[in-house]
Formats: structure tokens, sequence, C-alpha cells
């Protein structure tokens, strides 16, 4: 009576639940890996990210609000494109000592009309690639959530985008 008996560290929730299975990756710790960088003060999780949202985001579709995911790439310091046309510039530069990187976060639409990747961005993709094979990622909006969920970049190869066209330009970002 009137002790105080502290929980062991594995009764503590420190996160929620994520689809990645990368050793790598300690998704036990995403909260507080997130809380260190921000008494840190060091860059945002994704401050080297510019990202183009693809798709209409529907929630029929099993897609996030498109505003909660803008809200969460604004809050993790990722830079989001206004418009493809701006994607396509920035990839036209991919390779020339620009350390961020650029990522197609795709929608749950199976629909290549619906999907928000044109052909014109599609071989813009598929160019820079050539260039740099790391400078571009293409994943679907889960690979968001995980990410801050585990406070780390997660590894895209999970997160594949469920249009054909998306689908394709994810392989090529993660060859087998």
């Amino acid at each position: 009576a009137g002790k105080v008996i502290s929980p062991c560290p594995e009764q503590y929730i420190r996160t929620v639940p994520v689809k990645t299975t990368d050793p790598l990756v300690n998704a036990n710790l995403g909260v507080a890996l997130l809380a260190a960088r921000m008494h840190q003060g060091t860059s945002q999780l994704l401050s080297n990210v510019r990202v183009l949202l693809c798709g209409q985001f529907v929630s029929s579709e099993g897609s996030p609000r498109k505003t909660d995911i803008q809200a969460l790439l604004r809050e993790s310091g990722a830079t989001v494109f206004t418009s493809e046309g701006a994607a396509m510039n920035k990839l036209k530069k991919v390779g020339d000592n620009d350390a961020s990187k650029i990522m197609l976060l795709c929608d749950e639409c199976p629909n290549n009309n619906r999907c928000g990747i044109s052909t014109g961005l599609a071989k813009e993709v598929k160019a820079a690639l050539e260039r740099d094979d790391t400078g571009v990622l293409v994943v679907n909006s889960m690979w968001l959530f995980d990410s801050i969920s585990c406070g780390q970049i997660v590894p895209t190869q999970p997160f594949k985008p469920r249009s054909s066209r998306a689908l394709d330009l994810w392989k090529l970002c993660n060859p087998q």
C-alpha cells in the first residue's frame, strides 16, 4: 500500500499499428522519435520531400481525405506541388545535385483515367529514374501514415498503388 509501481516498457503504447515489417524500422519508437526530433530542433521528417498528390482521394474507394493528407504533409515538412506541371519541371532536374526526393503519393483509385498520373507525367518520372534511380518515390497514401507513425521514412515496397499506371512506376522505383 502506498507504493507506485511503474509499468514495464512493453506496456507503453508508443505508436499506432503499421504495415511495414522492415526489420530496420522500429515502429514502437515512432512517437518518441518524432518528439526527439522536435525537441532537438532538427529538420522535419519530410523536409527534403516534394509531393504530388495523384488522384481524387475519394473516401468510398478507401482513400483518406485529401485535406487530412495535406495537413499531415504540411506538418511533417513536405512541400506539396500545386500542379502536375510544377512536378514535371522539378522531375526534369532530378539528378542535378539536389538532395530532395520527389514523391507521387497516390490515392486508392484503381482506374488509370482517375489516378492523377497522365502519360506525360509517367514519361517524366521514367526519365528521372533513368538519371537517378533514388530521386523519385511512388507510393500509396498509407506510406505517409506509417512514416509518421514510425517517426522515420519507411521503405516504399509495401505501399503499392492500385492503378496500373501508378503501379508500373512503383515497380521502376522498387526493382525486385
